[in-house]
């Protein structure tokens, strides 16, 4: 069997290393389009459950309007504006609380409680044994 020449040898290698390289960015690009496919069916679910919580909250909503209407002799603006600054008041603590959560991912040096500590010094007997 004769031997090859170091170029036919450099040649071969090159040609296996595109294959090799074609290969891996052809299965690149088939994951990448599934991930894709898979966000785009969560998307729709998402878009659909929002759709569905929206109209869901509107129905519960009027329904609190309703009950505290009663509550306030029939007056509907009173039972509306009390219903209003609950939701409002809620608003506020979701958003608060979903900001301190985006803060403290950030930098969690932001909050001193959930800061990491500093491990204390050993004293100089334990630095003996």
């Amino acid at each position: 069997m004769p031997r090859a020449g170091i170029p036919e040898l450099l040649s071969d290698v090159a040609n296996e290393a595109l294959d090799l390289i074609s290969t891996e960015v052809t299965r690149a690009r088939l994951e990448l389009d599934e991930r894709t496919a898979h966000a785009a069916r969560l998307l729709l679910r998402l878009g659909i459950a929002m759709t569905f919580g929206a109209v869901a909250l509107q129905a519960f909503s009027m329904a609190l309007i309703i009950w505290s209407a009663r509550l306030f002799d029939g007056s509907y603006l009173v039972g509306a504006v009390v219903l209003g600054s609950v939701f409002s008041a809620l608003a506020l603590v979701v958003g608060l609380a979903v900001r301190r959560a985006a803060l403290l991912t950030k930098d969690p040096t932001s909050f001193p409680e959930r800061a990491p500590r500093a491990l204390p010094e050993p004293s100089p007997q334990e630095k003996t044994k």
